[in-house]
């Protein structure tokens, strides 16, 4: 991706993020950032910034963005049953 089509992603991304999400979701900054990446423990905007996750959540704090094993159980999931009611039992 070039550095043209990155900002106008960017633009667009955060544009977007503006017009159709409720403004509660903007609280805890003036602009969002627009992510584009995350591996482990840090991501990346857009714009090729790294920043260090703090605010990722649970799962992000305890195995990191794209992890090579959670990836993979994941899409071994997806590809055998992706969503059931909590009405049927099942191994996973």
């Amino acid at each position: 991706m070039s550095t043209a089509e990155i900002k106008t992603t960017q633009s667009e991304t955060v544009r977007k993020h503006k017009e159709f999400l409720f403004p509660a979701v903007a609280t805890y900054y003036q602009e969002p950032i627009a992510l584009v990446r995350g591996e482990g423990f840090h991501v990346w905007d857009d714009q090729g910034n790294k920043y260090l996750d703090c605010f990722g959540g649970v799962l992000t704090v305890s195995v990191g963005h794209a992890n090579p094993k959670v990836s993979e159980a994941i899409i071994n999931q997806v590809k055998t049953l992706q969503h059931t009611s909590t009405l049927y039992a099942n191994k996973p």
